[in-house]
């Protein structure tokens, strides 16, 4: 991955020519994560990767902003 995050570029054994993707700066985040579980499914296996994901998915739900009220608003009602 370059510097901006859009490039990728891929040593491909059987060349002897380096090999690239490139997107747009939206883009080439998602295909960043895409790409990252693809390779952690490949070492790790799918049971693995697919608890992983849900394990983040539960973080992020426990770490969503909670709307907190302070205490002169409550006296108001």
């Amino acid at each position: 991955r370059t510097e901006d995050g859009n490039d990728f570029l891929f040593g491909v054994s059987n060349r002897k020519k380096t090999s690239g993707l490139r997107f747009s700066r939206v883009d080439g985040a998602y295909f960043a994560r895409l790409f990252a579980m693809a390779l952690y499914c490949y070492e790790e296996g799918l049971a693995a990767t697919i608890k992983t994901i849900k394990d983040e998915i539960k973080e992020l739900e426990n770490n969503k902003p909670a709307l907190v009220i302070p205490s002169q608003a409550k006296e108001l009602n």
